[in-house]
């Protein structure tokens, strides 16, 4: 979940209660959203910037999460699966 403090962030907060009361974990990345972060299991905090940064830096964060995961489950890192479905090659 990327968390702000945006028109959105109630929405965003019942969203996360559903996916809470289906038992799954919740990773939070977040500005600063002290509501959002009570119910992650995982806050991974962005820098205080400016609104239109924040996207990207929340990017980062899960661009590096998705490094270790795969990492962790034993997945080839630089050659994902199915990439040929996805990249057309001329």
């Amino acid at each position: 979940v990327v968390a702000g403090d945006g028109a959105l962030a109630r929405k965003t907060l019942a969203n996360v209660k559903e996916v809470e009361a289906r038992d799954a974990p919740v990773v939070v990345v977040s500005d600063g959203s002290q509501e959002v972060e009570g119910y992650a299991d995982r806050v991974l905090s962005l820098p205080e910037s400016h609104d239109r940064t924040v996207p990207i830096l929340a990017n980062l964060q899960f661009q590096l999460l998705a490094y270790h995961v795969a990492d962790e489950l034993g997945r080839s890192i630089d050659k994902p699966r199915n990439l040929a479905k996805s990249v057309t090659v001329e």
